[in-house]
């Protein structure tokens, strides 16, 4: 066959033929999200790369420690914006009870003493403003509990609980630093970037990307599988909700050439959900669902916050942006389905309610077509539609 097909050709394996034996190798963007994990995600994923680490099977190249040291205080301090920005500043300032003060309703109707059920809304009304105390006290603690966990976080960045946690698996697997001639990288980089050869043809400025990827081409004896939440168009084929379906051909190509071997690349969902099954175990749906949330949240905080270093086009950011509505518009519409079984279970939302419903719903469905902005608002108001016929039922 003629040497301008041999790259078609070459012996790549299957993902279930090489992912009991391959070596692992992590990316920065994974470490990182260990700060949005929460504790049993974060246990479920530090227990498994602590197993890969002690059967020798987990590498972490040199780069990835670096840009892990350098984004980690940017990561805390995400922390901190969230909680500020989301929570604090969201909470009524100040005296809550002053925010909404309203007068006596003896003060305002004199004769109120001439009206029926006087005693039923002054009853209403002493306990309206009971709960009205207690909510302004509640606010008063929450602040103060929430400005101590920024005092905490703040704490995270000469004292942090995660990083302790990494140092056993890092010292078991960091790379030995590649020996590079700088001068020979940048012209490599350079031709990537003239003939679009992935990685790094992207990147703007920095070498991060192929740093890692030499490191990775290092690792000759054996089939490796990169775990990346990177959705950079220079690294991975993605599907229409912008989630890793594979490595880009040019990189396995590549990697079969210098070491005759195969390379995979897979989200740290799919990778926890292969490993699991490895074990004869399903991973656990609360996992699952954390590491998806994560995910697209570290699109938005990490990735979009700094579009030239990635080197996203104005395309590629806002498909990031919609891939973060259209997770939420997804979350929407499982929380309905939910809601609808329920209905249909308990023989709830008939006739009309029914129909108004349901023409809600595909109103919706056709709005995701155009603008995931107004699908959101829409399915927000049918979930509010439901939530608020549930509690008038089962008050009742």
């Amino acid at each position: 066959m003629g040497k301008n097909f041999h790259n078609l050709f070459i012996d790549v394996k299957k993902l279930d033929e090489v992912f009991n034996d391959a070596i692992i190798v992590v990316d920065t963007n994974v470490l990182l999200m260990a700060y949005q994990w929460r504790d049993i995600t974060f246990k479920t994923v530090y227990d498994i790369l602590n197993e890969l680490a002690e059967q020798g099977r987990l590498k972490i190249p040199n780069q990835v420690i670096k840009e892990f040291a350098n984004k980690r205080p940017e990561t805390i301090r995400d922390l901190s914006n969230d909680v500020q920005n989301n929570i604090l500043s969201k909470l009524i300032t100040g005296n809550l009870k002053q925010n909404v003060k309203h007068s006596d309703l003896e003060d305002v109707i004199p004769s109120l003493i001439f009206f029926e059920n006087t005693e039923e809304l002054l009853r209403v009304e002493r306990r309206y403003n009971t709960a009205l105390k207690a909510l302004t006290s509640a606010q008063k603690q929450y602040k103060e509990s929430l400005n101590n966990l920024l005092d905490d976080i703040k704490e995270y960045i000469d004292n942090d609980p995660i990083l302790d946690k990494f140092e056993k698996i890092f010292e078991m697997t960091v790379l030995d630093e590649v020996d590079y001639d700088e001068q020979q990288l940048k012209e490599d980089l350079d031709k990537r970037k003239k003939q679009n050869i992935p990685p790094g043809y992207k990147d703007k400025g920095h070498m991060g990307d192929l740093k890692i990827w030499k490191e990775i081409l290092s690792l000759a004896d054996n089939n490796v599988i990169f775990i990346t939440r990177d959705n950079k168009n220079d690294w991975v084929y993605k599907n229409t909700l912008g989630k890793v379906i594979g490595a880009r051909r040019e990189l396995v190509e590549e990697f079969y050439k210098v070491n005759k071997k195969t390379f995979k690349m897979l989200a740290p969902v799919d990778f926890v959900e292969n490993y699991s099954k490895t074990k004869g175990q399903n991973i656990i749906e609360e996992v699952k669902e954390d590491m998806e949330k994560t995910s697209t949240k570290f699109i938005r905080n990490f990735i979009l916050r700094n579009p030239e270093e990635h080197g996203l086009s104005e395309e590629e950011i806002l498909s990031g942006n919609n891939l973060v509505k259209r997770y939420q518009v997804e979350g929407l519409e499982k929380k309905i389905k939910e809601y609808l079984s329920i209905a249909y279970q308990e023989k709830i939302l008939l006739g009309d309610e029914y129909t108004s419903i349901m023409e809600e719903i595909k109103l919706a469905e056709e709005l995701k077509k155009e603008n995931l902005s107004l699908a959101k608002d829409q399915y927000e108001a049918v979930l509010k539609s439901l939530k608020y016929i549930f509690s008038d039922i089962f008050d009742n």
